[in-house]
């Protein structure tokens, strides 16, 4: 069995005949001239073809490799102290910056709300509230701070809102998005525009979780369904985003997804223009959380994407610690459960040049990071030694090999 030409399988047996649907076919005969040997070999022909074709979204992938020009020096920059309110939970979800220096967090433990704290870390209220009338929401899943017009939109994932508020938690307007539920994450582009990150809401979406949207309105999607055992992937979402420009029109940005090393960048195109992964030996395929197994291990995974350039990205994953039995519960059926991250993981941080398609750089953050802020810093929860949290925020700089830091 050999291939024929336009994609078709042609079954040697003797020179006498061809498929008749392959005129330039030669020496090709059917195993049979029974009619149900014939129609077998037809439909194996046709099979073939459609096996042959590149599957949909289907991009090259290029394996980085290794290109070290610069060092990377981490420093503990900042820490915020849990007060006597008891505000901080346990587990960081969407975090942001505000203009002035403070901050704007959702803890995954306590109630979903917004917090906002001074830049001195004075606790100064919630943004919005639990609920479901104007203004609130049931799980807010992105903040992100829009400094020019002076506003914070908070995507709720559980009713499908994009709310607005001003700096001062003042409720704005809201609009409900032609998404799933549920929203994983929002990344500002430019004015009124940003990339979403959700469930598709249309039977023509599949396989794309990035939204173009401006406001409510859905202006471009992306595929995100490419690679062997990615379209659940690209259902299930969990994406992470860096913009790196938008110009005339044309947004240049990456994507990372949250369970494997792979840079997919789109530059004004609707699919990957450039596909770039790479080889951790320590990064294996994730298994479901806290399963039964002996051999069990933390999953590691990518936190968060930062850009450095328009050519140069930050990509932080979490590297399970060879003492990562510290920081996880045991049940007694066996199953494990992670309770302290800062003893379970350690932040590993690569410099990616996406133009020589090579690590420049690497370094090491001694705790779990939970996400880059717009300025680059790293975040992340650390739990004392009587369980107090406290957010921990570590400063990136960056030098060629060298000089003096």
């Amino acid at each position: 069995m050999i291939p024929c030409k336009g994609g078709f399988v042609r079954f040697i047996v003797a020179p006498s005949r061809c498929l008749p649907f392959d005129p330039e076919c030669q020496g090709c005969a059917l195993a049979s001239r029974i009619w149900r040997e014939r129609l077998l070999s037809y439909v194996l022909c046709i099979l073939a073809a459609l096996l042959a074709r590149p599957a949909q979204g289907q991009v090259d992938e290029t394996l980085l490799t290794a290109c070290i020009s610069d060092s990377i020096v981490v420093r503990l920059a900042s820490v915020l102290e849990d007060g006597p309110q008891g505000l901080i939970g346990g587990g960081i979800g969407p975090i942001a910056r505000t203009p002035d220096g403070g901050l704007l967090v959702r803890f995954f433990d306590g109630p979903p709300l917004v917090r906002r704290f001074g830049p001195s870390g004075n606790y100064l209220g919630d943004i919005g509230a639990e609920g479901e009338g104007p203004g609130e929401y049931m799980r807010p899943a992105a903040i992100v701070v829009d400094a020019p017009r002076g506003e914070v939109l908070v995507s709720d994932s559980r009713q499908g809102r994009l709310i607005t508020f001003g700096l001062d938690g003042s409720f704005k307007g809201q609009v409900l998005l032609p998404v799933q539920p549920f929203v994983r994450g929002l990344w500002r582009v430019g004015a009124d525009q940003y990339l979403l990150n959700a469930g598709a809401g249309s039977a023509d979406w599949v396989g794309r979780n990035l939204f173009l949207m401006r406001q409510a309105e859905v202006e471009a999607t992306y595929d995100t369904s490419h690679g062997p055992f990615r379209r659940d992937w690209a259902h299930a979402g969990q994406r992470r985003i860096a913009v790196l420009k938008a110009q005339d029109g044309v947004v240049d940005f990456v994507s990372a997804h949250l369970r494997e090393f792979r840079i997919d960048r789109f530059t004004g195109s609707d699919v990957p223009t450039q596909s770039l992964r790479m080889d951790l030996s320590w990064f294996e395929p994730w298994t479901r959380y806290g399963l039964p197994d002996p051999d069990w291990v933390p999953p590691p995974y990518v936190a968060d994407v930062h850009r450095l350039s328009d050519e140069a990205v930050i990509v932080v994953t979490n590297r399970p610690r060879e003492s990562w039995r510290d920081g996880v519960e045991y049940s007694e059926d066996g199953s494990k459960r992670i309770v302290d991250g800062s003893k379970t993981y350690e932040g590993i941080i690569h410099l990616v040049d996406l133009e020589r398609q090579c690590v420049r750089a690497e370094g090491r953050v001694p705790l779990e990071i939970d996400a880059a802020l717009e300025d680059g810093t790293l975040a992340g929860l650390r739990l004392d030694a009587v369980g107090r949290p406290s957010i921990e925020f570590w400063a990136i700089d960056v030098y060629p090999i060298g000089e003096d830091p």
